[in-house]
């Protein structure tokens, strides 16, 4: 009697042990932007940073939530200070926004400064488990002794309206916007995981921001795009311990090399011309497929003749399969919202299972 009584009580403890064996901690998975960011920051003077996120995969419910940012060169960031208040009850498939400050003291020893922001949040279980975001955003922002104010109500106006491309103004978008440029189906869903062979559209936001201009005349030469490469070409700063200031500056540059090259070597996307006229802002939709399956990262972004690089950029990773199980909806959501979505670690299909299936089959080597 007392053996099986000790089997029991030990099969009990392997029971409740095992979720956190498989998550000390988790990843949850959706898209996100930085959507309003100041163009430069004055020392002393707080301005808003605006995130907006779309959580969709993970626990259902995070508390705590909230993001983590990392600033270098490290010897600036003692002099950067950043304030979030967390959110609580973050679901999936909710879309989210959340308003911040950012603030440079006087002393801080760069012109410009880089911000690579992921989140986390706690899945509200016992004991709790903490969960981090499966992917990251990043941002470069000049430090200025004076900038002029600026609205963020800027347009576009197209030079060549044979283009491969729809205007919509912004009373005529009616759509949950994920945040500067999303993805969506053709009955104008927000997708993240895509089926190859299959039309969707960019669409993205058309402004600029006044203080971008300065003196210069403010209608300009602009482009919008978006450019898309299979696999992760995602550049990860250095984080270890003893990391130079030297290796922080040389990823900075790595990271605008690439947001000015990246569009010129992905070989799907496009990108239009147009000028801009800061009071008709817009939105524009812009069509693509993908036609092989697998990993991608894609890039949004927008400048003008006045900067080298893009003035804004996303980069984010992508997922394309070759089809969706029948237990998926066109829009790549899982029909019976009790189950879990897993996409096959050959790309061949993303499906909808339950929660004990789903620990098999990433055991397996599926993929939220």
């Amino acid at each position: 009697m007392n053996n099986s009584f000790l089997i029991i009580f030990a099969y009990t403890v392997l029971l409740i042990s095992i979720p956190s064996a498989f998550a000390s901690e988790g990843i949850f998975y959706g898209t996100s932007s930085i959507e309003r960011l100041p163009s430069a920051l004055v020392p002393d003077s707080s301005q808003i940073i605006e995130i907006k996120f779309q959580y969709q995969d993970g626990p259902y419910s995070l508390s705590d939530f909230k993001p983590i940012f990392y600033v270098c060169p490290k010897d600036a960031a003692p002099y950067v200070r950043i304030n979030f208040e967390p959110l609580e009850g973050v679901v999936r498939n909710s879309i989210k926004r959340m308003l911040g400050t950012i603030t440079v003291d006087p002393e801080i020893p760069s012109e410009k400064i880089f911000l690579n922001v992921s989140y986390v949040g706690t899945y509200s279980i016992v004991p709790p488990v903490p969960f981090k975001s499966g992917w990251s955003d990043s941002a470069i922002i000049d430090i200025r002794e004076n900038l002029a104010g600026g609205s963020l109500d800027d347009t576009l106006h197209s030079d060549d309206p044979a283009s491969n491309y729809e205007i919509i103004s912004l009373d005529d978008f009616e759509y949950e916007f994920q945040d500067d440029a999303a993805i969506f189906t053709k009955d104008m869903t927000g997708i993240s995981i895509l089926e190859t062979g299959i039309q969707y559209y960019v669409v993205q936001k058309a402004e600029f921001r006044e203080s971008s201009f300065g003196d210069k005349d403010t209608r300009v030469n602009a482009t919008i795009g978006c450019a898309i490469q299979p696999g992760d070409q995602i550049l990860r700063p250095t984080m270890h311990e003893n990391a130079t200031d030297a290796e922080h500056e040389e990823f900075m540059m790595k990271i605008q090399e690439q947001q000015q090259e990246f569009p010129q070597q992905s070989p799907i996307g496009d990108s239009y011309d147009f000028v801009v006229d800061i009071e008709n802002p817009f939105y524009i939709k812009f069509p693509f497929v993908i036609e092989e399956s697998g990993q991608y990262t894609r890039q949004f972004y927008k400048n003008t003749h006045i900067f080298e690089g893009p003035s804004s950029s996303g980069m984010g990773g992508l997922v394309a399969v070759e089809k969706f199980s029948k237990a998926v909806d066109e829009n790549g959501v899982c029909k019976n919202d009790n189950f879990r979505r897993l996409i096959k670690h050959d790309y061949s299909t993303v499906a909808c299972v339950g929660s004990q299936t789903a620990w098999q089959l990433i055991g397996r080597g599926w993929g939220l």
